[in-house]
């Protein structure tokens, strides 16, 4: 069988679905055996679904959240473990109510810097080939603001390790970055009821 080549993937636009797109392809990688990376950007809370599920369940998916530390963390509550066939412990705690809080994109230094480690510590992991899949989540969010360069992540995307995918997210990508990706899907946002004041939910929107 000819050896997989690794292709960029870019999900971007301003409707709901370019995270859950890339969760997508990282459940479909892992099905197959291949390890996937994750890094969140601007997500610092660690108690998102897809978080808690790689924690206990996924061990071929790593997800780092990079970003400061959510307000209501502090009065979250660990529910309980409970061990599953054998396993290590499954750790449940109590789903945080987001609702209208909008904390985790108000942007100051500690996502700046933050970011700017990750993207380091990223960057070693494209070009090496040790992990087959690599998500940047919300990656336009800091590009947009300059806490990376978009010359840098260009460079990157073109001395990427040649077995590796790499699944880019985040509204608003620039057109060089556009016509660096091998595929590109826009999501548009057609009708979302969070315009009739619903609020997001644990499990749909985080």
């Amino acid at each position: 069988m000819e050896e997989r080549r690794g292709q960029i993937h870019l999900y971007t636009g301003n409707g709901k679905g370019k995270t859950t797109a890339s969760l997508g392809l990282a459940m479909r990688a892992i099905g197959h055996g291949m390890s996937v990376y994750m890094v969140q950007f601007l997500k610092g809370g660690s108690y998102t679904g897809e978080y808690v599920a790689a924690e206990n369940y996924l061990p071929q998916f790593k997800i780092d959240q990079v970003g400061k530390p959510c307000i209501k963390m502090a009065h979250q509550k660990t529910l309980g473990a409970f061990s599953k066939g054998g396993k290590k412990d499954i750790v449940v705690r109590e789903a945080i109510d987001c609702g209208a809080c909008r904390f985790c994109f108000q942007i100051d230094e500690t996502d700046k810097n933050e970011a700017r480690k990750s993207f380091f510590y990223v960057e070693s992991l494209i070009r090496s080939g040790d992990i087959d899949m690599v998500i940047l989540d919300e990656i336009t969010y800091i590009l947009n603001r300059g806490f990376i360069s978009l010359d840098n992540l260009i460079k990157l995307l073109k001395e990427k390790h040649n077995k590796v995918e790499v699944i880019l997210t985040g509204r608003d990508a620039p057109k060089i970055l556009i016509d660096a990706c091998d595929l590109v899907s826009e999501i548009k946002d057609v009708k979302h009821y969070m315009k009739k004041g619903l609020m997001a939910r644990p499990g749909i929107e985080y």
